[in-house]
């Protein structure tokens, strides 16, 4: 089978690298756990490209972002670990194909570099690439895509999706899809956005979504609901839901947990027969 072949929902604190959580990483045991079975699956899989989608990587408000690097890198230097060093091969065939191919689907896409984007230099692949990647590649590596989300509608997401598994069904490769994000940035008390009561009923209405498997409802979520919870990882949900609203599929839920007030939602989704 070609193209997007599996979604994987991961999270992305720096807290579940155990170089930089130390000891609190048994509060996030669950997490850490889910994802070392979905890098197993990645090896078994043994994607041709691995596409992650960050809401940390360049951001532009009418345009979607995807990295013209070779090689990708970044490091953890930001958070104490700057001997946490990675490189990928990126596949700048794909990355012009779907900077040609947004036309069709009158979407903006903007390549960017490490030596500059349009409000100054950027220093390489965000944690919200690297944390998810440092277990998902750990056992196999392939191509890496790395792009952004946009201040654009969900609809626009959508869209942003679909042309991204138009291109990979295009080429034929075996693709995996990352939608990296946090929940709920406003769990408890203290939490590193704020506290709301509505940041649970976030969360809550999100794990539900992904145990049904109806990804399509995550676009009439309540907006003040949405507002309330400080979350990242909505916009890259979307994505992958337009990734694979062509297709058959299938949600499995790994895990959930919040322990220092931001939720990490664990998943991966399953395609079958394309409808194309």
């Amino acid at each position: 089978m070609s193209g997007i072949i599996r979604g994987i929902i991961a999270p992305h604190p720096p807290i579940i690298v155990p170089e930089i959580g130390r000891g609190e990483i048994s509060k996030v045991r669950k997490t850490i756990d889910s994802l070392n079975l979905l890098a197993e699956e990645v090896q078994r899989i043994k994607p041709e490209l691995m596409i992650v989608i960050s809401p940390h990587s360049p951001f532009f408000y009418d345009s979607f972002a995807i990295n013209n690097d070779q090689p990708l890198y970044g490091d953890l230097s930001a958070f104490g670990a700057s001997h946490l060093e990675f490189r990928f091969d990126n596949d700048l065939s794909f990355v012009e194909e779907v900077t040609n191919a947004a036309r069709t689907h009158h979407l903006e896409v903007t390549p960017f570099t490490s030596r500059r984007t349009t409000f100054g230099r950027y220093g390489g692949l965000d944690h919200g690439v690297l944390v998810p990647v440092y277990y998902l590649a750990r056992n196999y590596r392939s191509k890496i895509v790395n792009v952004s989300i946009s201040g654009l509608d969900y609809k626009s997401h959508q869209k942003w999706g679909s042309l991204l598994d138009e291109v990979v069904e295009k080429r034929g490769e075996r693709t995996i899809f990352v939608a990296s994000g946090d929940l709920s940035h406003r769990l408890i008390p203290g939490a590193p956005a704020g506290y709301s009561p509505r940041g649970r009923e976030f969360d809550e209405k999100i794990v539900e979504i992904v145990r049904s498997g109806d990804l399509a409802s995550l676009t009439t979520l309540d907006a003040d609901l949405i507002e309330s919870a400080g979350e990242c990882g909505l916009r890259p949900l979307i994505t992958l839901h337009g990734c694979l609203d062509r297709k058959n599929y299938q949600c499995e839920f790994l895990s959930y947990e919040g322990p220092f007030g931001v939720g990490y939602l664990v998943a991966q989704v399953n395609t079958t027969t394309s409808f194309t």
